[in-house]
């Protein structure tokens, strides 16, 4: 598959799957388009509720990644450890 540009459509399910075919293709389009319309619908559902959207927002929001230098820092809790 051949790199696009930021304002090139995305990729079709038939350039993602070549191997698929007939029923198949069909089958993956419609599985697709399913759970888009799921994501969308549940997406709507939580615009419509504040207390439901600020979680969401919380838990989807973007933090500054951490840096090594953070990670590395024996201060800090490893919860990793037991």
């Amino acid at each position: 598959m051949e790199k696009r540009d930021a304002g090139q459509q995305p990729p079709t399910i038939r350039e993602l799957y070549p191997e698929l075919i007939g029923a198949e293709l069909r089958e993956a389009e419609e599985n697709l388009l399913g759970y888009i319309e799921e994501t969308w619908e549940s997406y709507q559902e939580i615009r419509l509720d504040p207390k439901r959207y600020a979680l969401f927002k919380a838990l989807t929001g973007t933090e500054s990644p951490s840096t090594m230098k953070e990670r590395s820092n024996p201060e800090k809790e490893n919860f990793n450890a037991k």
